[in-house]
């Protein structure tokens, strides 16, 4: 009984999740400030799917080889997605891994050229990944808040986040009929390794204030989207965007 009455005034308390300024207990860290410390949300993602027992397989650029191999052991598929034969490549090496794909999570690539690199990964995951789908299968993409809000300084980033938010809604309504749901999540503001690496030090101190909670998200109250719409308790949700971003509304 005292145990459910510590967890209620934690709840209540100014320092509760809804009050400015509170720092998630789930995967609280440091303030960042270099961009190695941060955990990137694939991970927090990964991590969930797996506390749900399912069977995970992670694509990452060889580059991020040291947050790849982390934790519980997944299958890892070195690659860069922005290439069509890699794409293809992947999907059946996962399925032959692993017996099955039942939830492909596409990202998208980071890099130059992100309108040749983004929307070219999710078609060509999305094509090969579909023939392997069966009836109660999902896919989701992961947009963000900049392609409802903008940013000037973000032009080619808010500009393929909203064609993956397009991309979604319209492969959901080609697959309804077949049993695969699709749908998107735009989060933001985040802590993740792109802010840290492309945000000033004044524009860290003041990141995700202007947000109702006044404060950005972790990782981890991201990837909670995630599990959900890969649930069967989602199974009434298709095109449709979910909005981790701290309270801030949009219309998109």
């Amino acid at each position: 009984m005292e145990t459910v009455k510590n967890v209620k005034k934690a709840a209540t308390s100014p320092a509760g999740q809804f009050q400015a300024g509170h720092s998630p207990l789930i995967q609280h860290q440091p303030l960042p400030g270099v961009e190695s410390k941060m955990k990137p949300r694939p991970r927090a993602i990964a991590t969930l799917y797996a506390m749900e027992g399912a069977d995970v397989a992670i694509a990452y650029p060889p580059a991020e080889e040291s947050d790849a191999q982390y934790g519980r052991e997944c299958h890892i598929f070195p690659c860069d997605v922005s290439v069509p034969e890699n794409c293809r490549r992947l999907v059946e090496e996962r399925v032959r891994a692993m017996g099955g794909l039942d939830v492909a999570e596409c990202k998208g690539t980071m890099g130059q050229n992100l309108q040749n690199k983004y929307i070219p990964s999710l078609f060509y995951l999305s094509k090969y990944a579909r023939p392997h789908m069966r009836p109660g299968s999902c896919i989701i993409n992961n947009a963000s808040v900049n392609h409802c809000v903008g940013e000037g300084n973000l032009l080619d980033y808010s500009t393929t986040k909203g064609a993956i938010v397009a991309f979604a809604r319209s492969l959901a309504m080609q697959l309804l009929l077949k049993g695969v749901r699709v749908n998107c999540v735009a989060p933001g503001p985040i802590w993740t390794p792109l802010v840290v690496s492309s945000m000033t030090d004044e524009e860290l101190d003041s990141f995700g204030g202007t947000t109702p909670l006044s404060r950005a998200g972790q990782p981890s109250e991201v990837a909670t989207c995630f599990v959900s719409l890969a649930s069967a308790d989602s199974s009434f949700i298709a095109g449709q965007t979910l909005h981790p971003n701290g309270g801030v509304i949009v219309n998109g």
